[in-house]
């Protein structure tokens, strides 16, 4: 039997399927120190948010069309509801976006801090969930910033390591104790 599968259900499933995906490049990358494939599985993860994105982008501009569709036929007082609703689409719609690119930035900090778990976790939430804000705040809550240290710091820690071992086998006499 073909299996017949439309456009949405082939979003939804590449929706699903993306940050899984991510998470499994990532793991990869770790394992392996492939810088190419950490950047992939970022790619991957910028993709979903851009479909989210492009998702309540288009909701917004069908509810604005309607709006502006019935606007020619409205009474005064009804110009006035439109124009109140029209201004709320607007401002639901930046609040998602907003909230989507905030999560998009806090998938690519636990990328970047080794957690690609907790990334494809961020990326899996529905933008459109009443508890969007209160999920992405959890997950935040569980991201670790893991502390970076440049060549020179690196340089210079071992410097302090050696000093220090000299320091302590320096015997009395001034001499290094064997």
């Amino acid at each position: 039997f073909p299996v017949t599968i439309h456009t949405g259900e082939l979003r939804k499933l590449a929706l699903r399927a993306l940050p899984l995906q991510a998470q499994a490049l990532a793991e990869q990358a770790v394992l392996t120190g492939n810088q190419a494939l950490l950047e992939s599985a970022q790619n991957k993860l910028n993709t979903v948010f851009q479909l989210q994105v492009k998702d309540i982008e288009n909701k917004y501009n069908y509810q604005k069309d309607i709006y502006d569709r019935v606007y020619t036929y409205a009474t005064n007082a009804q110009k006035e509801k439109i124009d109140a609703k029209k201004e709320q689409a607007k401002n639901d719609f930046e609040l998602k976006k907003d909230a989507i690119n905030n999560a998009q930035e806090l998938a690519k900090t636990a990328m970047a801090n080794g957690q690609s778990t907790l990334a494809s976790q961020i990326t899996k939430l529905d933008p459109n969930s009443d508890t969007y804000i209160e999920d992405l705040a959890k997950l935040q809550s569980q991201i670790v910033i893991r502390e970076k240290y440049t060549q020179s710091q690196l340089d210079q820690s071992t410097v302090n390591s050696i000093n220090s071992t000299l320091t302590s086998a320096t015997g009395n006499d001034g001499y290094t104790d064997p």
